[in-house]
């Protein structure tokens, strides 16, 4: 077992120094080829992005730290325990990791494991290399986020955005996910959201943003927006749209905007109660919502007459075996069981 923690311990390290020797690459040595080969890197493994993030929130906590000198890091690495270690070759953000505990660096060359504030710093904010703080929840959890001008953001489960604000305008780019969003009103600063199709300008207003992989879902639950393409060449529809308190529509690429003409406002923000509400939904939309609540048991839908079979029902968002358990009612399902998850297909005939 402590081989095995050795060797784990010895994987993350590397990982560390190679996302720190990227960071370094990409400011010195910026190139089309360079960047291609940093996508590729990051699409490894999800640690890979991890570190990355990591690094750059590190490198940015630590902006002007100890700018004179005054912190005797030699004096630091005699008094320090096991598990602080000096590195022989010299990175521009390196970690280290005793087979104990996690591992955090500095922007020199040498590393203090310590207990210091990075802890907070390294929670679910990571701030990019780019500009912009990221908020991120995993399956099942829901966080609500208090931005520097008092809007608020409540993210659902597995979503991520991006907030940019500058002198100019407010811009929240949702890059995965769902989320409602109570904006405070700020003159001269316009407030909008962007997904992959749609760009959505608030008008003093709250309202909800599902970015699917089919298109965009805008629910306006008070006040009002106006809605366009995230492309402004992909607007066919003869410009933006605007939408008012108890409206939504859906935005996708190369269609035009297509309000819904009676929409469940209450079933747009159940998730808050952690509700599912699904009217005529597939199977395999239904399937994808409580994927996205629950780690275990995942729920995979095989075959198209399955996939395509549509319901209507309401759930506990944290009970997929109450989806299961309605499902086995139906003739034209059946379920099993596979270590990776519960599969639903439709049932073979005679």
């Amino acid at each position: 077992m402590s081989n095995q923690r050795d060797l784990q311990g010895r994987d993350e390290l590397a990982i560390a120094e190679r996302a720190a020797a990227w960071l370094s690459a990409l400011r010195h040595e910026d190139g089309e080829d360079r960047r291609a080969a940093f996508a590729e890197w990051l699409r490894e493994s999800p640690r890979h992005v991890e570190e990355v993030l990591f690094a750059s929130t590190v490198e940015r906590a630590l902006a002007g730290f100890d700018a004179k000198g005054e912190i005797d890091v030699e004096e630091i690495l005699r008094e320090a325990p096991g598990n602080v270690v000096q590195l022989k070759e010299k990175a521009h953000l390196t970690s280290a990791l005793s087979p104990l505990g996690r591992r955090r660096g500095r922007k020199t060359g040498w590393v203090v494991a310590a207990g210091m504030a990075m802890a907070a710093v390294a929670g679910w904010v990571a701030i990019d290399s780019f500009g912009g703080e990221r908020y991120s929840t995993s399956i099942g959890e829901q966080r609500a986020v208090e931005l520097d001008d008092g809007s608020l953001v409540y993210l659902n489960t597995h979503s991520r955005v991006r907030v940019r604000f500058t002198a100019d305008g407010r811009d929240i780019e949702l890059l995965q996910g769902e989320a409602l969003f109570k904006v405070a009103q700020e003159a001269g600063r316009p407030f909008r959201v962007h997904t992959a199709d749609a760009v959505i300008q608030a008008l003093g207003t709250q309202f909800n943003v599902y970015r699917r992989t089919g298109g965009t879902i805008v629910s306006v639950i008070d006040g009002r927006v106006r809605v366009a393409h995230g492309r402004p060449a992909a607007d066919t529809a003869g410009g933006p749209t605007e939408l008012v308190a108890g409206e939504a529509a859906e935005v996708a690429a190369e269609r035009p905007i297509v309000k819904q003409p009676a929409p469940d406002l209450a079933q747009a923000t159940a998730w808050r109660q952690r509700r599912l509400v699904f009217q005529a939904d597939t199977l395999e939309d239904i399937a994808a919502e409580f994927n996205r609540y629950n780690r275990t048991p995942q729920i995979q839908i095989e075959g198209e007459a399955a996939r395509q079979t549509r319901f209507t029902g309401v759930f506990d968002a944290d009970d997929p075996m109450s989806l299961v358990q309605l499902l086995g009612k139906d003739r034209e399902l059946t379920f099993e069981e596979r270590a990776d998850g519960l599969v639903l297909k439709s049932r073979p005939g005679p």
